[in-house]
């Protein structure tokens, strides 16, 4: 009896050495183009104990030829018909044997550390389910164009939802059993990733680590502006649905809170008013429903108002004196920490230091 015993202990543990802590997964269509260097960005990981699931979802370009050019055991090749990046998301979910899934793009590059870092951040913090980084974002030819830093710490994210995706999909790292206990998934839409951390964030911690660990592809989700337009206007519904369950704003309100956005819309001595006034609004609403916490709300407020004043020239800052005004003010909300935190968030994205 004991000798039957010891032997299926045996076979258990043999069976969970051989599987994978992490599953990486990388949803395929038409990526020819940049996909082996995608491919081999994970290939060439120093954290080697992972399977690579990649489906190809109905490619009809050479993306599969390219995935089946390479013999390394860890990729595991899916092929079905075209199902949309939401679907073959949810189906990659179940697929995977990992205790992590780490998401990866056809066209962008996981630098050689990634992994071994994001691993080892969740290991050592088991309360956070959900792990991005920051970006180096690359044009077409690989060209470094700028940074995404977003914030790091989990109630600073959920406040930065309030007003956008707050997470570089592509370079995330999640729990499994997260997704499965909340019954958590992707659903059809432009902004998929953005309606997903707003749901994911309220079961669960999600975390920026400060560090550039991934190079994006910027703009290449979109083969023209119509695609682009229609994922801004999916995004600008669940800001406008978030910004509602604060409080009913009036139709005014809503098409300042969308020009905060508009990177055409030039901030002048009007808008700077309304839009502050605007923001003394949220902040207002949420003293009274607590739904975000009031330190990382003052914190989103002052980022927010960065990228709205970097949209005036030079010269207009100048004989702009409600511009600094209300800079002052927002800055001089914030704690000491937070002060610090925003600076450091403006460096990274300044400099891609932190």
């Amino acid at each position: 009896m004991k000798i039957i015993i010891n032997n299926r202990i045996v076979i258990i543990n043999f069976i969970e050495e051989m599987t994978p802590r992490v599953t990486v997964l990388m949803p395929v269509y038409n990526g020819e183009k940049h996909l082996k260097e995608a491919i081999e960005s994970i290939l060439n990981q120093t954290f080697n104990d992972f399977e690579f699931l990649i489906i190809n979802d109905g490619s009809t370009d050479d993306s599969e030829k390219i995935i089946l050019s390479y013999s390394d055991p860890r990729i595991h090749l899916f092929n079905q018909e075209n199902q949309g990046l939401s679907n073959t998301l949810n189906k990659g979910i179940k697929l995977s044997s990992g205790e992590f899934i780490a998401r990866m793009d056809q066209d962008d590059i996981s630098l050689s550390s990634r992994l071994d870092e994001q691993i080892k951040f969740m290991d050592a913090n088991p309360d956070v389910g959900i792990c991005g980084t920051y970006a180096i974002l690359i044009n077409e030819r690989g060209e470094g164009v700028g940074r995404a830093v977003y914030p790091s710490e989990h109630e600073d994210i959920k406040a930065q939802l309030l007003f956008s995706s707050s997470v570089v999909h592509p370079s995330v790292v999640f729990r499994k059993n997260i997704f499965i206990n909340h019954n958590l998934e992707y659903t059809s839409g432009k902004s998929e990733d953005y309606d997903l951390w707003v749901r994911a964030v309220r079961v669960t911690k999600l975390v920026n680590i400060n560090k550039f660990l991934f190079k994006y592809r910027a703009d290449s989700g979109y083969s023209n502006i119509l695609q682009k337009q229609a994922y801004l206007s999916s995004a600008h519904q669940i800001i406008k649905k978030n910004i509602l369950e604060l409080d009913n704003f009036s139709e005014s309100d809503m098409v300042i809170y969308e020009k905060m956005y508009d990177p055409e819309c030039i901030p002048d001595k009007k808008f700077l008013k309304t839009a502050f006034s605007l923001l003394n609004k949220i902040r207002q609403a949420n003293f009274c429903k607590n739904i975000y916490n009031k330190e990382s709300l003052d914190l989103i407020f002052i980022i927010k108002w960065f990228y709205i004043c970097v949209r005036i020239k030079k010269v207009k800052m100048i004989i702009l004196p409600e511009l600094w005004k209300y800079t002052i003010i927002l800055f001089f909300r914030l704690k000491i920490s937070r002060k610090i935190n925003l600076i450091k968030i403006i460096q990274a994205k300044l400099f891609g230091k932190i």
